[in-house]
């Protein structure tokens, strides 16, 4: 039998009978609901932020935050007609933030995709209208977003 790697001190269980304590002590403090919906909406945005940082985005939270707060305004994350929006979605509106067009090869290195793959996906955006087809040149083909889905930038 071997010896478990980790074991709780006597100061590590003080410790965690202090903050069992103190939970105890913050679950009795009554807490209005306008800042427990404050508090969810800084979880909420903290986490699309890191989400999106993990995903390989250069939004600052500033702007994450721009595009909640009009997600919001809109009712959430939908499109103008109701639609819901992917995570994939959502996360391809952070490339259009900093360019009017997007080219097959920039999708490919943000989802980190094949460039057949990044091809297919763009034809699969362009048929649902979420992306049109700026230019169709078959070397130099770029996309921009559909104009119903521009109001998220």
């Amino acid at each position: 039998m071997s010896d478990p790697k980790d074991t709780i001190t006597p100061e590590m269980a003080t410790l965690l009978m202090q903050i069992a304590a103190q939970k105890e002590n913050n679950d009795r403090v009554p807490i209005s609901p306008d800042a427990l919906a404050h508090l969810r909406d800084s979880a909420r945005l903290r986490s699309v932020y890191y989400s999106m940082q993990m995903a390989g985005s250069s939004l600052t939270l500033e702007q994450v935050t721009k595009i909640i707060k009009k997600e919001s305004a809109l009712g959430g994350r939908r499109d103008e007609y109701n639609m819901p929006l992917s995570t994939h979605q959502r996360a391809l509106i952070s490339l259009f933030v900093h360019h009017e067009y997007i080219t097959t090869k920039e999708i490919a290195t943000f989802f980190k995709l094949n460039p057949r793959t990044a091809r297919y996906q763009c034809q699969q955006l362009v048929r649902s209208g979420f992306l049109v087809v700026a230019n169709a040149s078959k070397k130099k083909r770029t996309y921009a977003l559909a104009p119903r889905f521009r109001n998220y930038i």
